[in-house]
């Protein structure tokens, strides 16, 4: 972390020394020496932090280096807040007179800026110079001749090994893994002349070691193979002794005598010795704990055709891709223990003396701490071992649940859990720890949205600048970093298969909340612990009911300024009493300020003092109105205010702020009912803004009613990524066409007429290359031509379209569409879906057709639809017989469908039961009083009464019909939040 903050303000240094320090008479040589010393520093951080685990005093010296970084970056964003007025234009009106007062004014603080950075280049000079005690390495090739120090390599032992040699019968959950594999090595005789590498991965501790050794020293596995070698890489060997090793243990596994000469043979002899040895022999090899991917080792070994199997295991995704020579070669991903067996493992080991049984008065306590281990096979033998020793009382074990963190940190019983979690924190490139810490800032039981969490990561200053690639682009290769090194867990995909939604393990987390406290990365306060640290750049209050946190930060913002973010995860509706003038003042160098979801429904005008603030979040607040001082904050990039109050911004946003993402009003892709029932709701966006934020990625949605020459300006605007505008005219959908045409980037695409009857003029628009997302809310001549050239649209929205012919045979041709969504887009009585239509079509939703009587299927249509849903549509009075050929299909609902349609599907007595028969989860929803009620006709005593509202949708299909029911139906959706 260390060498993260160091080369943070060896950046921000650069242009201050070029640009701005000549303000500072006399400044830029000591910036410049402050700069050259850092360099030299940063050369041995990476090897300092490794030693600092083990070493107080290297430990110490990191701190201060830390620490002295800290500073400079605060001195630099001092000075640029001085200097800051000048360049803003809200300040354009200086005459002479106030120019020369302001000079007089900043004579103080910029002498006082000026003797702080000459004291902070001495503190930097003699840290550097203390640093030549301890022999710190530089990299692979150090100046003092030590070799480049390996994370693994401080270690004393393998802390694995003791997991290895347990007798199979006492463990849990390896069986059918341990199955899975022997199916891949593909042992039978007709399948085995193959050559084969199958790579296990999963995050540390999860048993993948123990599963493969097992499967190593299965009986079966070992008659196939007379030669046989484990190899343990996490531990740091030349290559010329991994070489040695295998062919050492090749010899003995055949019972052939080591010849003596190898131990006197350099590397190319030690090669040609072992191809030699196996060119006619059939062998096995494990290569564990890999962490690198340099095939090297592996590709040492011939390629015969003698049926040779390779297993190797990793906690890095990018290795097993890296390591995979062909396709015969596999990846397999070893899942947590499931409930039940944790349980199993847990009471095996803390119960040994009472035959395994949990005590009753223990059990909530124990389930407890079984779902912090989350599936973990290393955390539930280690925890459940200390438990052993512990007295079998609530009390000691409520003390275990309450702080495993401590005990993570302290207790000689979880060191080598401990060991193992830290292992992927310190192999983790320095410009990635930031990123993974940064996570423990939600609440553990949070899952944690992927948009915000990356422009957090950018207004933090995580994500470098990359030649050709957005920071958007680079935070999320980032991301993917840390999912494929098996640290963050993805908790939900969208449609197309991108991850949306992240958690990290519980332990991890604890890891996480550990490294953070040690390196003042974050400070949690709650009512448990509400003491301030000093150091802490970053502040969390959490459960903070009765409002203690909340006032420490109050007072202790007072004395502490170098705070830069503040998060607020609050459950009680009191408004914090800190949202006050003089608390923002106090906090001025404020990056951050996330109040999402927070009891807050004001914002002061002072926070316009914010000068450095590049992230705001008023999302799900009831904040209803942004000061005008918000146009001050000319370094916003992220304004997030989806669900909250506010329906017009101030004027002054649009002349001053330069932002990246505005997300005014959002809705729920699959929230489709309530989406489709009222109007869109946007807000009041000035049209400057898109004159000054020609960075723009994210805009939405906009009402572009209200302001005057908005679409027109939105063509400068050849950044953005995603775009919703609402409240259309006719006219208004025209210029749209032109405002679009140069946005090359654009993926996600919303439009919203003014009213359902007000026709979206798009037909002249061309269609944006990148676009993967459309919804087309309002009525419709005929479907536009682009739309059949949208060849990477996977998920379509045509709501309220009213479209008079056969929409699907257009859209069907789509190659990569996933997602379909048609709510009374289509008045006419039949739809009929081709073969060869809808090729990779998931999820299909037909809604509120009033008129449709019949829905053909022909065969070679919808190969893999998982998802139909279907209704209200009264005049449809049987079942589509087609839907007998979706083979594939999992999910099957209908809404509000008429008592015939409903009849046919009565379970072995109806007509048409036998073409749904094959859907396992099919769902009625229907009125039923005053309610709004779902069924499943797999499990009839399942009954669930999910909400509605009413809307103009329904009462246009009741009037078509002679339903007896009032109300608009709301189906339940059947997961996500859908973006």
């Amino acid at each position: 972390m260390a060498e993260t903050v160091v080369c943070f303000v060896l950046d921000k240094l650069v242009p201050l020394i070029t640009a701005k320090a000549g303000m500072l008479s006399g400044l830029p040589t000591e910036l410049v020496a402050i700069g050259n010393e850092l360099r030299s520093i940063k050369v041995f951080l990476k090897d300092a932090e490794l030693r600092a685990e083990e070493n107080d005093g290297v430990k110490e010296w990191v701190r201060q280096v830390r620490d002295i970084a800290y500073q400079i970056e605060d001195v630099i964003d001092e000075h640029l807040l001085l200097q800051y007025p000048h360049d803003h234009p809200y300040h354009q009106c200086f005459n002479i007179f106030s120019y020369l007062t302001r000079c007089v004014f900043l004579l103080r603080p910029k002498h006082q800026i000026a003797s702080t950075i000459r004291r902070v280049r001495s503190e930097v000079l003699e840290i550097n110079q203390r640093r030549s005690s301890f022999t710190l390495g530089g990299g692979p090739s150090s100046s003092n001749g030590l070799e480049y120090e390996d994370p693994h390599k401080h270690i004393d032992q393998d802390p694995r090994a003791g997991f290895l040699y347990v007798d199979e019968s006492e463990l849990v959950g390896i069986d059918d893994p341990k199955r899975d594999l022997i199916r891949m090595l593909d042992l039978e005789p007709q399948d085995f002349p193959q050559g084969k590498l199958i790579s296990v991965i999963g995050m540390g501790g999860l048993g993948k070691t123990t599963v493969v050794r097992k499967l190593y020293e299965d009986m079966y596995v070992r008659k196939h193979f007379p030669l046989r070698a484990w190899i343990t890489l996490s531990q740091p060997n030349k290559t010329i002794h991994v070489i040695r090793n295998m062919l050492t243990l090749f010899y003995r596994s055949a019972r052939d005598c080591v010849p003596p000469e190898i131990g006197n043979m350099d590397e190319e002899s030690l090669i040609e010795v072992l191809r030699n040895y196996l060119r006619e022999r059939r062998f096995l090899v494990v290569f564990d704990d890999v962490w690198s991917i340099e095939t090297y080792i592996k590709d040492v070994l011939p390629t015969n055709n003698n049926g040779n199997r390779i297993l190797m295991t990793t906690r890095l995704e990018d290795v097993a891709l890296a390591w995979k020579g062909s396709s015969f070669d596999h990846v397999y991903k070893l899942q947590p223990l499931s409930s039940e067996k944790a349980w199993d493992l847990f009471c095996r080991k803390a119960f040994r003396d009472l035959k395994a049984n949990c005590p009753l008065e223990l059990e909530n306590l124990s389930r407890a701490i079984v779902r912090k281990c989350e599936g973990l096979p290393l955390a539930i033998v280690t925890i459940g071992g200390l438990l052993s020793t512990k007295n079998k009382i609530v009390m000691e074990w409520q003390n275990l649940c309450n702080s495993i963190g401590a005990e993570l940190a302290s207790n000689l019983h979880l060191a080598s859990l401990k060991k193992i979690l830290l292992l992927s924190y310190h192999d983790l490139p320095h410009y990635l720890k930031p990123c993974f810490l940064y996570m423990g800032i939600f609440p553990g039981d949070h899952s944690i949205e992927l948009h915000r969490l990356v422009r957090l990561w950018m207004a933090e200053g995580f994500i470098p600048r990359k030649s050709g690639k957005t920071l958007e682009a680079v935070a999320n290769e980032f991301l993917i970093e840390l999912i494929r090194r098996s640290l963050v867990h993805v908790t939900w995909v969208d449609v197309s298969g991108r991850p949306r939604n992240i958690r990290v393990h519980d332990l991890l987390r604890e890891i996480i909340l550990l490294k953070s406290h040690e390196l003042s990365f974050f400070r949690v306060l709650n009512e448990e612990n509400s003491s301030m640290d000093a150091q802490s750049r970053r502040l969390v209050i959490q459960n903070d009911k009765q409002g203690t946190s909340t006032e420490v930060v109050v007072e202790g913002m007072a004395r502490k300024q170098g705070v830069r973010s503040l998060f607020l995860f609050l459950e009680h509706e009191a408004v914090p009493k800190f949202m006050t003038g003089s608390f923002l003042r106090a906090v001025h160098l404020l990056k951050v300020l996330d109040l999402q979801n927070a009891p807050v429904n004001y914002i002061p005008e002072a926070t316009g003092s914010l000068r450095h603030l590049q992230y705001l979040s008023l999302k799900w607040t009831k904040v209803e109105k942004l000061p005008r001082s918000i146009g001050k904050l000319g370094n916003l990039q992220s304004m997030d205010l989806k669900h909250s109050l506010i329906q017009e911004l101030p004027a002054e946003i649009g002349k001053f702020l330069h932002l990246r993402h505005l997300m005014s009003y959002s809705y729920h892709w699959d929230d489709t009912f309530s989406l489709y029932v009222k109007n869109v709701k946007a807000a009041k966006v000035p049209a400057e803004l898109c004159r000054n934020s020609q960075e723009m990625q994210n805009l939405g949605w906009v009402d572009v009613s209200h302001s005057a020459g908005f679409i027109d300006q939105l063509g400068n605007l050849k950044q953005l990524r995603r775009l919703g505008v609402a409240q259309l005219t006719r006219e208004d959908g025209r210029n749209l066409c032109n405002a679009i045409k140069n946005m090359h980037h654009l993926e996600e695409f919303m439009i919203a007429s003014r009213n359902k009857d007000e026709v979206l003029e798009i037909d002249r628009m061309s269609s944006p290359p990148m676009l993967r997302r459309l919804l087309l809310m309002g009525r419709l001549d005929k479907l536009p031509e682009w739309i059949s050239m949208l060849e990477n649209v996977v998920k379509l929205v045509l709501c309220h379209s009213s479209l008079n012919h056969d929409p699907l045979e257009v859209i069907g041709a789509l190659p990569n569409l996933i997602k379909l969504i048609v709510c009374e887009a289509y008045d006419g009585e039949q739809l009929h879906i081709s073969a060869r239509r809808f090729q990779k079509l998931k999820v299909l939703r037909l809604y509120n057709l009033c008129n449709l009587k019949s829905l053909k299927i022909l065969l070679g249509a919808l190969p893999v639809l998982e998802e139909l849903e279907l209704g209200p549509s009264p005049l449809l009075k049987e079942v589509p017989i087609s839907i007998k050929n979706l083979e594939n299909l999992t999910l099957l609902r209908f809404h509000d469908m008429p008592k015939e349609f409903l009849d046919d599907l009565t379970p072995k007595t109806g007509q048409h039961y036998h073409i749904i028969d094959h859907v396992p989860n099919v769902y009625i929803n229907f009125m039923a009083g005053a309610a709004h009620w779902e069924t499943s006709l797999r499990h009839p005593q399942y009954k669930e009464m999910v909400s509605y509202k009413t809307g103009a949708m329904y009462q246009r299909c009741k009037r078509s019909s002679a339903w007896g029911t009032t109300g608009a139906p709301i189906y339940k959706p059947s997961g996500g939040t859908g973006k």
